[in-house]
């Protein structure tokens, strides 16, 4: 008898049984994401680089002519502004140093006007660099001075400054409570003071004066300059009121002024003078007389008609004078009517 041997069950190898899976699985992988041609889902070989295409030479060097040109021109810049820097620096240095500075200062035109009032109203005190100086303000200070108008400041370089101004003249004084406030021609307060100014008459029948360097109501104010404003009011074919008065006592010579006590300005604009004779050859005091000029017409010949009359005419007894018609003035005695006034010497 065969005695059977019983049938042992076979191993699976182990490889084998990968390789199936394996197969499986890129199966599916296969079926769903597989790389297809053309796609991105997978690696693909890196091919060799492509060497650049040759560059022309005239192109190249056409390039590195036009980088070195740009750099020049960059370069160009850099050393004008660095010289322009310097000039400037050097010319800043020149401009502040001790050999353009201030050492010589010319006034003139200052009259009674302390010289160290007018330096401290320019700034130059302490002078230093000319270039400092400045011309605009330093006159607008000296105009703001009440007895100064008219100012110029001229820088002469390299070291000198010259100061021009016109020293206002007195010609009037109005009251101003217990005090006087002096006047110029154009109506100027020059100063205020409790002690009347000599030489000067009074001012009647006009506005209360203002503040030191302002212009008195009426008056012609800053539009006459100081130094020719009588005459351009003067030439003028009428004035009013207060301008006219003060015209007036600006144009009369300083020994006539002086002899006028006052000036009167009318409620209708008329001009009356008191005055003191002064051709007369007698020892005995001259009485005061009164000169009616009427209106601010023909200003400048009722004005040279009164200074003729107070030179050479004799006026003893003559107490008031009509000069509203300067070439015919009449002059009246206090026992006598009114009488044309000979303007001769003698009579």
């Amino acid at each position: 008898m065969r005695t059977e041997v019983p049938a042992q069950p076979q191993r699976r190898s182990s490889g084998a049984g990968r390789s199936r899976s394996e197969g499986a699985v890129g199966g599916r992988s296969g079926s769903g994401g597989g790389a297809r041609p053309g796609g991105g889902g997978g690696n693909r070989a890196e091919g060799p680089v492509r060497p650049r295409p040759p560059i022309d030479p005239r192109l190249r060097n056409r390039w590195v002519e036009v980088r070195r040109q740009q750099g020049r021109r960059r370069l160009r810049l850099l050393v004008a502004v660095a010289a322009l820097l310097g000039l400037a620096g050097a010319g800043t240095g020149v401009l502040y140093s001790p050999l353009l500075a201030v050492h010589a200062i010319e006034v003139r035109g200052a009259g009674a006007v302390p010289r160290s009032l007018i330096l401290a109203a320019a700034g130059l005190t302490r002078p230093g660099p000319m270039i400092d100086v400045s011309t605009a303000t330093a006159v607008r200070r000296l105009d703001a001075l009440p007895d100064l108008g008219d100012a110029h400041l001229v820088r002469v370089w390299p070291t000198t400054v010259r100061i021009d101004v016109v020293a206002r003249v007195p010609v009037a004084r109005v009251p101003d409570g217990a005090r006087w406030a002096v006047l110029d021609g154009t109506g100027r307060v020059l100063a205020v003071s409790a002690d009347p100014l000599a030489g000067v008459p009074i001012l009647a029948g006009v506005a209360a004066a203002p503040a030191p360097g302002q212009w008195l109501p009426g008056s012609a104010g800053s539009s006459a300059p100081p130094d020719r404003g009588v005459d351009m009011l003067l030439g003028k074919a009428t004035l009013q009121g207060t301008a006219a008065a003060l015209a007036v006592a600006a144009s009369l010579p300083r020994a006539v002024r002086a002899a006028t006590e006052s000036i009167t300005v009318g409620p209708h604009g008329d001009l009356r003078l008191l005055v003191t004779g002064m051709a007369s050859a007698t020892p005995v005091p001259q009485p005061i007389i009164s000169v009616d000029l009427g209106g601010g017409s023909q200003l400048g010949a009722k004005v040279t008609a009164l200074v003729t009359l107070l030179h050479d005419a004799d006026l003893v007894g003559v107490s008031s004078v009509n000069l509203t018609v300067p070439s015919r003035p009449a002059a009246l005695t206090a026992s006598q009517p009114a009488g044309t006034v000979s303007t001769h010497a003698g009579g």
